[in-house]
C-alpha cells in the first residue's frame, strides 16, 4: 500500500504519532504533515503517462532478468535489486532492509550509491517510522537532515542526500524488509515514482522469499546428508559379529528411532577367552547423541583393553568423558565381563536399566554401580558378581523396551518385559529378541531408540549360534 503526498509535505514524527495514536489515518492513507498541519491523504491510483509506462517496464524486465539469473544467491541478488532501482528510478541512491527475526529490526543489507556510513543505520522495531512501514504505508521525508533520529547525520552528511522514499517488502502479508531510494536535493515524489517503487518492491520481496527457501532445501539436504553419514558411521561402530566364547550363544538387536541415536551396546573378546559386554543410552537425540554415544564407546574400549579392575575403569571412563559433555550431558552405561571356566559375570552398573537375569521362577536384577558417566568429577563406582547357570538368559536392554507408551497410554513397562522373557527362556537368544519385538507391536507400543542383547549359558560343549543385528 502508498500514499499519495501533497505539495511541501514532509513526514515526521509528528505525523508517525497522529497515524498511531488518534486513528486520523487509516489502511491505504500515507500520513504526510504540512507547516501547519498533520494529515492523511487518501491513496489514489495515478495515471501514469506512457514515458513513465515504459520506464516500468523496463525495470520490471531488468528485476525479472536477475531473478532468473541470480535467484539462488541472496547477497548478489540484494545488491542487484538496490543498483536496478537506483538506476531506472534516476536517484542517488538505494538501500535495502531486512527484518532482524531476533531483534525486530530492520536492518541495512544492501546499499548503492550511498557511502559507507550507512552501514551501520538501522531502523529499530519500536521506532515510529518502522511502525509505520509495517503497516503498509510507504514513508516519504523531504529532508533526511532533520531526522537524524531515522538517519545518522554522518551517513546522511557523506552521502549527500536529502529526500528519501521507502516502502515495505511485503508477501503473504507478512514484512521481509523495505526498499528506499534518495536523491541528492529536495524532491517530491510523483505517484508515478512511488508506484514504481511499490512493484519493485514486490519483485524484490518474491526473489527474496525464493531465495530463501532455497537456502533452507539447501540446508535440509546437507543435513540430511550429514545424518545419514551419522548414521552410516554409527552402525559401523556397533559389532559384527560376537567372540567365540564356549558356552554361551549371544544375539544383539539394535535400531535408532531416526537416523542416529544415543543408544549403543558392545561385545569385546576378552584374554582367558572371556566375554565383555556393554551396553549404554546416552542423553538426547539425533547427531549430539551419537557424538556422545561415539565417545562414550571409545573411552570404555579404551579402558577395557587395560584394565581388570571394573570400578577404576568406570573412573577412568567419566575423568575422559567431563571435558567432552555439557552440564547437561551424560550416558547411562552398563559393563560387565563373563568368565566362562567359571561362569561368573562381573558388572558396573553406571545408572543405566538393570539387566535381568532371567532363570527359571526367578529374575535378579543386576543394579550394583554408581551413577552415570560425564556428571560429576568425584563419582564412585562399585562392582557385583553373579554367577550365572545353565539355562540361564543375561538381557541387557534400553529405555526404549521399557519406558516406551504403547496402546492406552500405558508404558510397556519391566514387568511386561520379565513376563515375556520368561515365557520364551527356553529358545534361543535370537528368538527371544523376536518374541519381546511381537509382544511390543501386540501391545502398539511407540517409537524409540532401542537396544537389546541376549546372553544364554549352556553346557560347555554345546553348540551355539551367535546373532547380531545392527542398523542397515
Amino acid at each position: 500500500m502508498a500514499g499519495a503526498v501533497v505539495p511541501d509535505a514532509r513526514v515526521v514524527p509528528d505525523a508517525v504519532g497522529a497515524y498511531l495514536g488518534d486513528g486520523t489515518a487509516s489502511p491505504g492513507q500515507a500520513v504526510v504533515s504540512t507547516s501547519d498541519r498533520t494529515q492523511a491523504v487518501p491513496r489514489t491510483d495515478p495515471t501514469i503517462a506512457t514515458e513513465d509506462a515504459d520506464g516500468m517496464l523496463a525495470a520490471l524486465e531488468a528485476v525479472n532478468r536477475l531473478l532468473m539469473e541470480a535467484a539462488f544467491d541472496l547477497p548478489r541478488l540484494l545488491q542487484e535489486i538496490v543498483r536496478i532501482t537506483a538506476e531506472h528510478m534516476r536517484v542517488r541512491g538505494a538501500a535495502l532492509r531486512l527484518l532482524d527475526a531476533d531483534t525486530g529490526a530492520l536492518v541495512l543489507e544492501a546499499t548503492h550509491g550511498l557511502g559507507p556510513a550507512f552501514t551501520a543505520s538501522a531502523h529499530a522495531r519500536d521506532s515510529d517510522l518502522w511502525q509505520l512501514l509495517s503497516s503498509g504505508e510507504d514513508v516519504e521525508i523531504l529532508d533526511v537532515r532533520e531526522h537524524p533520529e531515522l538517519f545518522p547525520a554522518a551517513a546522511v552528511r557523506d552521502a549527500g542526500v536529502r529526500s528519501v522514499l521507502e516502502g515495505g517488502l511485503f508477501r503473504k502479508g507478512r514484512l521481509l524488509g523495505t526498499l528506499s531510494v534518495f536523491t541528492d536535493e529536495t524532491h517530491t515524489f510523483t505517484p508515478a515514482e512511488r508506484h514504481l517503487l511499490r512493484l519493485l518492491a514486490g519483485q524484490a520481496a518474491l526473489g527474496i522469499e525464493l531465495a530463501r527457501l532455497h537456502q533452507e532445501r539447501l540446508a535440509h539436504q546437507r543435513l540430511r546428508q550429514e545424518l545419514l553419514l551419522a548414521a552410516e558411521v554409527q552402525a559401523r561402530m556397533l559389532p559384527r559379529r560376537v567372540p567365540d566364547v564356549p558356552g554361551v550363544s549371544v544375539a544383539a538387536w539394535s535400531r535408532p528411532w531416526q537416523e542416529v541415536g544415543g543408544d549403543f551396546y558392545d561385545l569385546l573378546e576378552l584374554p582367558g577367552r572371556g566375554l565383555g559386554l556393554a551396553i549404554g543410552d546416552v542423553s538426547g537425540k539425533g547427531l549430539p547423541a551419537a557424538l556422545l554415544m561415539a565417545a562414550v564407546r571409545t573411552a570404555l574400549r579404551s579402558q577395557a583393553e587395560h584394565l581388570c579392575w571394573l570400578p577404576e575403569m568406570f573412573r577412568r571412563v567419566n575423568q575422559t568423558l567431563l571435558p567432552a559433555t555439557e552440564a547437561w550431558q551424560f550416558a547411562t552405561l552398563f559393563y560387565g565381563v563373563f568368565d566362562p571356566l567359571t561362569r561368573t559375570f562381573a558388572y558396573v552398573n553406571a545408572g543405566h536399566n538393570p539387566p535381568l537375569v532371567i532363570r527359571t521362577g526367578e529374575t535378579l536384577r543386576l543394579e550394583a554401580g554408581g551413577i552415570p558417566v560425564g556428571l560429576l568429577p568425584d563419582a564412585a563406582y562399585e562392582t557385583a558378581t553373579v554367577r550365572l547357570r545353565e539355562g540361564d538368559l543375561l538381557v541387557l536392554y534400553t529405555d526404549g523396551f521399557t519406558d516406551v507408551v504403547c496402546e492406552g497410554d500405558e508404558v510397556f513397562g519391566e514387568e511386561r518385559l520379565c513376563r515375556t522373557l520368561h515365557a520364551h527362556a527356553g529358545k534361543d537368544p535370537e528368538a527371544v529378541i523376536a518374541a519381546v519385538q511381537a509382544a511390543m507391536e501386540e501391545a502398539g507400543c511407540g517409537g524409540d531408540d532401542r537396544t537389546i542383547v541376549v546372553m544364554k549359558v549352556h553346557p560347555p560343549d554345546a553348540q551355539t549360534q551367535n546373532h547380531v543385528s545392527n542398523p542397515p
